[in-house]
């Protein structure tokens, strides 16, 4: 067995047009909108990947997968995740209004 991958050029390729697209859409982000905004939707942002990921652990411990051995439990499994989900959505929806209140 080879532990050695090769690299293709497609996705090197798909690399490489990510970081660009990533980057252009960060320097006409920085150009047109206020750094305020800019602030206001990363928090957003990372308020939902908490939302999809406490979904994700939901998801993928009821789907009951077969080579799926979580090597931690979390106490109180499914109400830590399902409370977690409310409260970093009521927080989007707080900074929602709040956005729009100082426009």
């Amino acid at each position: 067995m080879n532990l050695k991958k090769q690299i293709s050029t497609f996705e090197i390729f798909c690399i490489a047009a990510g970081v660009m697209i990533s980057f252009g859409i960060f320097i006409i982000g920085s150009f047109f909108l206020t750094l305020e905004l800019l602030v206001k939707f990363a928090s957003s942002t990372i308020l939902f990947s908490y939302v999809l990921t406490n979904l994700a652990v939901i998801v993928i411990r009821e789907s009951k997968i077969q080579n799926y051995r979580p090597t931690f439990k979390v106490p109180f499994y499914p109400f830590v995740q399902i409370f977690s989900i409310i409260l970093f959505t009521f927080l989007l929806f707080e900074l929602g209004i709040a956005a729009l209140e100082t426009c």
